[in-house]
């Protein structure tokens, strides 16, 4: 997978999966992971992306699986 296409994909799925997770903002899910709004959503905007623990962070926070977010897997489910 190419660098902006992982960009893309991980950028998309943060935020699916805040949504799911019943986060409605972005500073709520920003919060969560104890960082500031702005740093969550240069993100989820695919400003940047974040460092594997982080992307572990984002994974526990919306209960799913990290491998899911960086587009390792389509499996969302944290478990699989």
């Amino acid at each position: 997978m190419k660098e902006n296409e992982l960009t893309i994909t991980l950028s998309k799925r943060i935020k699916e999966r805040r949504l799911a997770a019943g986060f409605r903002t972005t500073g709520e899910a920003a919060a969560q992971v104890n960082m500031k709004r702005p740093a969550y959503k240069h993100y989820e905007s695919g400003l940047r992306i974040p460092p594997l623990p982080m992307i572990k962070s984002l994974g526990d926070a919306f209960k799913t699986n990290p491998a899911y977010l960086a587009g390792w897997t389509d499996n969302p489910d944290p478990e699989g």
